[in-house]
């Protein structure tokens, strides 16, 4: 099981951020990210893939014509449409990862595993950490009951496209990625606001300011933690 520590959300530019700590969730569409172009960070054409067959696992037919296994170049992915119209709210976890149980053999590595990548600050300079974390995602449980709305908000789980064959069942396709994005360490919130277009949409939640704080990605890499224990590390 993982556990977030904080949740922190990059931003371009100053009045976005503030935007932000004012209470608006500014979500763009998921096809919206699927046809961004000329943004490495940000784009990626293979959202929402529900299967992804090997070469050697898979045989094409089109009526008389065969593609044999040999004869294809790489995975063949089936991507679903079902959620092209949902908006979504992506964050940066910090989160306990794999480790389930911390000891002084692996207190070090688990610190350090906490560094956020260089890469994100390709989303921009402007960072708020997101310390009260259950506040947040209460918060804006309520505004989506308020609206009757629907949403989903789960980790986002990286694939290999070169070795993973298999498929993503439902709602389960937004909420994993080709392991390229693995550095964004990605905390997805869902939203379907029943428009069925994929226009953007801003959701208040109120005033952030309580539990929130403005910082930067070399800030949180160089804070100190204080890890208090009911347990001895052993």
């Amino acid at each position: 099981m993982k556990y977030i520590f904080g949740l922190v959300k990059f931003f371009e530019k100053q009045e976005y951020m503030d935007d932000f700590l004012n209470g608006n969730l500014y979500m763009n569409s998921l096809k919206y990210f699927q046809d961004l172009e000329n943004d490495t960070a940000r784009s990626d054409s293979k959202e929402a893939v529900s299967h992804c067959f090997q070469p050697d696992t898979v045989k094409i037919q089109f009526n008389e014509i065969t593609i044999e296994s040999n004869e294809l170049a790489g995975a063949v992915i089936v991507q679903t449409k079902e959620f092209n119209f949902c908006n979504i709210f992506c964050l940066y976890a910090i989160n306990n990862g794999n480790f389930q149980e911390l000891h002084n053999d692996n207190y070090s590595e688990f610190i350090n595993s906490h560094q956020i990548h260089e890469k994100n600050k390709e989303f921009g300079k402007f960072c708020v950490l997101i310390h009260n974390v259950e506040s947040f995602l209460e918060r804006i449980k309520e505004a989506v009951l308020k609206k009757n709305f629907s949403m989903k908000a789960n980790f986002v789980n990286y694939y290999d496209l070169d070795s993973f064959s298999g498929s993503f069942n439902g709602i389960d396709a937004i909420f994993h990625k080709y392991d390229k994005f693995s550095y964004q360490n990605e905390y997805r919130i869902m939203i379907d606001n029943k428009l069925g277009n994929d226009s953007p949409y801003s959701l208040n939640i109120g005033d952030m300011r309580d539990i929130c704080s403005v910082s930067s990605i070399d800030a949180i890499n160089s804070a100190k933690w204080n890890l208090q224990s009911k347990v001895e590390l052993k």
